[in-house]
C-alpha cells in the first residue's frame, strides 16, 4: 500500500499477457503502463481498481471468469468486437 502523496507502482501490461496460468488478479494503485492484448483463460477473479483500457482483450476467452470488479475504470464494453461464445 502507498501513503498519501506517494508515487504509485508502474506495471507493464504485456508482463501480464504472459501469465498463461493466471487465475487470480489483483490491482489496486497500480499505473500500468503499454496495451493489454492478453489476459489467462484461467482467470476466474478479477479485481482492477481504475482499470485504464475501454475494453477487455478480445483475444482472451474468460470462461472461467466468475467475478469482475472495475471500480473507478474506464471501461466502456466488455469486449471491443462482439464475443462468439
Amino acid at each position: 500500500m502507498y501513503g498519501p502523496g506517494s508515487e504509485k507502482g508502474i506495471l507493464m501490461a504485456e508482463a501480464l499477457s504472459k501469465m498463461n496460468s493466471l487465475r487470480l488478479l489483483i490491482l489496486k494503485e497500480v499505473k500500468v503502463s503499454g496495451s493489454l492484448n492478453y489476459l489467462s483463460n484461467k482467470l476466474r477473479y478479477l479485481e482492477w481498481d481504475e482499470y485504464p483500457f475501454l475494453y477487455l482483450p478480445s483475444s482472451s476467452q474468460l470462461d472461467e471468469l466468475r467475478e469482475l470488479i472495475l471500480v473507478g475504470s474506464s471501461i466502456t464494453q466488455l469486449w471491443k468486437d462482439k464475443k462468439v461464445l
